[in-house]
C-alpha cells in the first residue's frame, strides 16, 4: 500500500510534493484549471490546453511536464491527447503515439484453479 507518510503522520500528495517547491519560481499552479489534451512534439510533451473561466488556455513547459490527475483522469487525458493504442480515424488516417499498455485494461491474474 502506498503512503504518503511525513514526521510520523499521512499527508496528501500536494503536501508531500506539492508544498515544499511552492516557492520556485520555475513552478505555476492554476487552480480550478481542468486539463483538456496534452500538446505533444513528436513523442514529448511539451504543455497542456486547459480549460479555465471558460476558455482555453494553452500552456507550455520548457522542461518536463508531470502528469498526476488521478487514477480516472489521468489515463482519460492521455487517450484524449492521443497517447495509448495508435488509433485509426474514420477517413483512415492514423494518429496518437503509440504508448503500448496505456489505455488498455490491465491483464487480468491467471489463478490454477485445481488450487481452489
Amino acid at each position: 500500500m502506498n503512503e504518503n507518510v511525513r514526521d510520523g503522520t499521512r499527508c496528501s500528495p500536494s503536501r508531500a510534493y506539492l508544498w515544499p517547491v511552492m516557492g520556485n519560481q520555475h513552478l505555476t499552479v492554476l487552480t480550478e484549471a481542468l486539463a483538456v489534451k496534452l500538446t505533444l512534439s513528436g513523442a514529448r510533451c511539451t504543455g497542456l490546453d486547459c480549460l479555465l473561466d471558460g476558455q482555453v488556455h494553452s500552456v507550455r513547459a520548457s522542461r518536463e511536464v508531470i502528469l498526476c490527475a488521478g487514477a480516472i483522469h489521468t489515463p482519460r487525458l492521455l487517450l484524449l491527447s492521443g497517447i495509448g493504442r495508435r488509433m485509426t480515424s474514420n477517413n483512415g488516417h492514423r494518429h496518437g503515439h503509440r504508448s503500448p499498455g496505456r489505455g488498455a485494461e490491465p491483464p487480468r491474474p491467471s489463478y490454477d484453479r485445481s488450487l481452489l
